[in-house]
This record gives C-alpha cells, structure tokens and sequence, in this order.
C-alpha cells in the first residue's frame, strides 16, 4: 500500500493530531491536511470517525483509519525498514505501547484536575498525576524513551507534555513538581526542541502560512523548521482553549494576566 496522497483530518488544537503531523514531518512522508469544525462535525467525518475524534488519516482510495497511535503505527510499517521507528525488538515494541497506554493515562489525570472547581478537589486530582509520573521518572533511559535514538513513542509523548508545560506557564505554578522529576523534565526538554515537534505545533495552527505554504512540500518543513518559541506563542490560544473548555475551574483563578 502506498502514503503517497494521504491526507491528515484534524483541528488546530489537539495534541493528538500534532502526534501525527509530527511523525510524518519527522519521517519525511508528504501530506495534505483539512481542519474539521468539532462542534459541527459533518456527516462524512461520523461515518469515518465513529467516535467523533480526530485525527482520520484519508487515502486516495476512499479508505480511513483513525486513532492517533495506530495511525503512526500503520505508517511506521509502511515505511523502509531502516527508516522505521517502531523497535524492532518484539518485547521493547510491546512495552513501549504499554507504557504509551500508561501515559495516556497521566494526561487523563491532567485533564481531569483542569476542570475542578475548588483548590481542595483539585489538590486531591493532581495526586494520582504525580504518583504516575514518579513512576514514569523511574523507567525512563535517556534521553529517549529508550535511551539514544528516537522512537515513536517519543513522537506521541511529545505533544501531550507540551500541554503539561503550556499549563505551567498559563498558571504559573508547577503542576508536574519538576524539581523531584529531573529525568521526566530533562526527557520533556529533549522532545520539545525536536523539530519535527515545534514544526507540527506551529503548520497544525496556521497550515497556510508564509513558509508552510505547501503542505504537500516536506522539505519546506524540513527547512524552515519552527524554533523554540512557538510554544510561547502557542499560550494565548492555550488560554482561550482552557477559558472554553474548564469555565469554572479552580485553575482558571490562576491565570496570569
């Protein structure tokens, strides 16, 4: 089966799509991209997308595939052997889904303490986010998941602790208590200036813009790589995303003017 054509479907905020866009900036693979309107999803989206998410992947063909991980996943087996970055090795392969699936998890944690209403109930949440990225400090090698070489599981981590780090800095505090987690930060610090990252952040925001003018042209990408300020750039939007999102969150008391 050929990647040549594929179009991504997103929408400019998801860190899930970003994890997508990133892999194929990351690995070299042309696409296309078509923001969605979630909450005026249309009727060809629901029948591609039965859970009403993004990203779809879209082949010529008609065919879909959604679902962020499988998606790079199937792109990764698609691709030459040794430009794949799945491990080769069956138990590491597992185990890194394993602990993707974990970390899916902390940002379900992240999430869900963003929206309580009280400091009292939010303390309570952000416990279990802290128990699960001790846990996380304990297993990773450095300065990848897996030690020297970048693999896909860094590509999906990567745009999820972009938001942890984006909170921090609406906020103002310290939500993932960096001084006691010096390998989960020095580990985040790594995957924030891949460029691949900070590119797909910048093209899933602003798809059109002068140096992004083709979507279909990786090596503009490739070139013209967003530098680390993005992510500075990216608050104001942040901002408006929680405003929407967590209206009457204890957080949102927090934020700095």
């Amino acid at each position: 089966m050929s990647l040549d054509n594929i179009e991504v479907i997103g929408s400019d905020s998801c860190p899930y799509v970003q994890r997508v866009v990133a892999f194929l900036i990351h690995v070299n693979v042309p696409f296309s991209y078509k923001n969605v309107d979630l909450k005026n999803k249309p009727d060809w989206f629901l029948e591609k997308s039965p859970l009403g998410k993004v990203p779809v992947l879209r082949f010529p063909d008609g065919r879909f595939i959604f679902e962020s991980a499988i998606i790079n996943e199937f792109i990764d087996d698609l691709l030459p052997q040794d430009k794949r970055l799945s491990p080769s090795d069956p138990f590491t392969r597992a185990h890194n889904r394993a602990w993707l699936e974990f970390i899916g998890s902390i940002f379900t944690d992240f999430f869900g303490s963003l929206g309580k209403v009280t400091k009292e109930e939010f303390d309570t949440a952000v416990v279990p986010l802290h128990k699960k990225l001790q846990l996380l400090e304990k297993e990773l090698k450095g300065p990848y998941f897996n030690g020297d070489k970048v693999a896909l599981i860094d590509i999906a981590i990567a745009p999820l602790f972009i938001r942890l780090y984006l909170a921090d800095q609406t906020f103002g505090i310290d939500l993932g208590e960096k001084q006691k987690l010096p390998k989960v930060f020095a580990y985040f610090n790594t995957l924030r200036n891949l460029p691949a990252i900070a590119t797909a952040a910048a093209f899933q925001k602003q798809p059109d813009v002068t140096g992004f003018d083709s979507h279909k042209n990786i090596k503009a990408l490739h070139e013209k790589p967003a530098d680390a300020n993005v992510w500075q750039g990216m608050l104001p939007h942040f901002r408006e995303v929680l405003q929407s999102r967590f209206a009457s969150g204890y957080l949102l008391t927090l934020i700095k003017a």
